[in-house]
């Protein structure tokens, strides 16, 4: 009991912390998105063209198909692949 009133206060920060990321990333989405969209609706071409690639760069492959390619190319261009890495 008494570990866990030493570490009520490095509980409290962290989900303080936790929230604010949250708030923070859930703001910028709203943004980007709001942006993305009205881009997408616009009728300048160029606008309209990069916001349409922005969305469907992220809404189409899923994002661990997106992690784990990037994942691979960094680990084939900046370290020597191992045998779990071959396989693949």
């Amino acid at each position: 009991m008494s570990l866990l009133l030493k570490s009520l206060s490095y509980l409290i920060n962290g989900a303080l912390q936790t929230l604010k990321i949250t708030v923070v990333a859930v703001s910028l989405g709203t943004v980007i998105g709001l942006v993305a969209s009205l881009g997408r609706l616009s009728k300048k071409r160029l606008l309209s063209v990069l916001a349409t690639c922005h969305v469907d760069f992220f809404r189409g492959p899923p994002f661990w198909y997106r992690y784990t390619s990037c994942i691979m190319v960094f680990l084939s261009s900046s370290t020597r692949p191992t045998c779990f890495w071959r396989n693949f």
